[in-house]
């Protein structure tokens, strides 16, 4: 039996384990995977405001009290990043910018979105025991 590693090689030489390069990636893979992320985005960020999948993020916030949490209407300038990465999806979907501008976006941005995502679900997770208990271990 071969090992995991070496049936990979052997598998895909071309790549031998990195992801395959943007310009293997036809264009209209790439936009519906572009679209699809930025849905999610909104999807999770969504869920997650409005305690579908957890604790909303401000309960979760006054268990959890920090010296360097911001005042709550700081986080309203998340209203104009998400509408910006809309403009910026919408742009490259249809085609209003070149495919290279797609191509060179696309990881980094799709990256941070599942990230975000990611630290969305662990955040809204979090147990809401009362931190200010005597007895806490």
């Amino acid at each position: 039996i071969l090992p995991f590693w070496l049936k990979l090689k052997l598998l895909a030489p071309r790549y031998c384990g990195k992801p395959p390069p943007m310009e293997d990636l036809s264009p209209t893979y790439v936009k519906f995977l572009l679209g699809g992320g930025y849905t999610a985005l909104l999807g999770v960020n969504y869920a997650s405001l409005a305690g579908k999948i957890g604790a909303p993020n401000a309960q979760i916030s006054k268990v959890y009290p920090s010296p360097v949490t911001p005042a709550g209407f700081a986080f309203s300038i998340w209203g104009p990043i998400f509408l910006l990465q809309g403009a910026g999806v919408a742009a490259l979907l249809s085609d209003a910018l070149p495919v290279e501008a797609m191509r060179a976006v696309f990881p980094y941005w799709f990256g941070t979105w599942i990230w975000q995502n990611c630290w969305q679900a662990s955040f809204v997770s979090l147990p809401l025991a009362d931190k200010s208990r005597k007895d806490k271990i």
